[in-house]
């Protein structure tokens, strides 16, 4: 007698992992959309209502850790969201929404939600995991912005190149999940 396709609890949990993500980035683009014309897309609309100032707190809090971080290395000042350094004409990076990695946390809290393993566990791992996504993405940031200091030229394929490294690290917290905490291990 065959097994039904969805018994073997990894494909279950991996189809849950692509539902949420895809299902959260399917939500994010049908619901929220950015004003064109508002200088680098920085106005963000739910609706017909501007959730800019929402995102606006978490973009100066990322933009100073990362300026932060870039300082460790190179001169960097920082106003508001915009992070100035270098010495060539195009020597700013601006944090805006699509910056703050929120996106990414709303994909990989479901997926860590409603994936099998003690709730316990859930109680710590889950805001570990989203700490490390944020703390990642101030990193993330901080590379981009750093290099393209020294070389502009460089900051559209690390802009794209980064973001794919975010979805790696998604992929990879709950794989960790899945792999060594939420299922028990047999006594020998």
């Amino acid at each position: 007698m065959r097994k039904p396709l969805f018994s073997s609890p990894a494909l279950r949990d991996s189809l849950i992992f692509a539902a949420c993500v895809i299902g959260v980035h399917l939500l994010w683009k049908l619901l929220l959309r950015p004003v064109a014309g508002s200088g680098d897309a920085q106005v963000l609309l739910l609706s017909s209502y501007n959730v800019t100032p929402f995102f606006d707190w978490w973009c100066r809090w990322q933009a100073s850790v990362s300026a932060w971080l870039v300082h460790l290395f190179e001169p960097v000042v920082r106003d508001g969201c915009t992070l100035y350094g270098g010495s060539g004409p195009l020597n700013r990076i601006t944090v805006v929404w699509s910056c703050t990695g929120i996106k990414q946390v709303l994909m990989l809290l479901p997926a860590l939600l409603f994936a099998h393993g003690p709730w316990l566990r859930k109680a710590w791992y889950i805001p570990a995991a989203l700490s490390a996504c944020f703390l990642f993405n101030c990193l993330r940031i901080a590379l981009i912005a750093g290099w393209s200091f020294v070389n502009f030229d460089c900051f559209p394929y690390l802009h794209q190149g980064m973001k794919y490294v975010f979805y790696l690290l998604l992929f990879a917290l709950w794989l960790l999940w899945e792999e060594k905490l939420a299922y028990e291990k047999p006594a020998d």
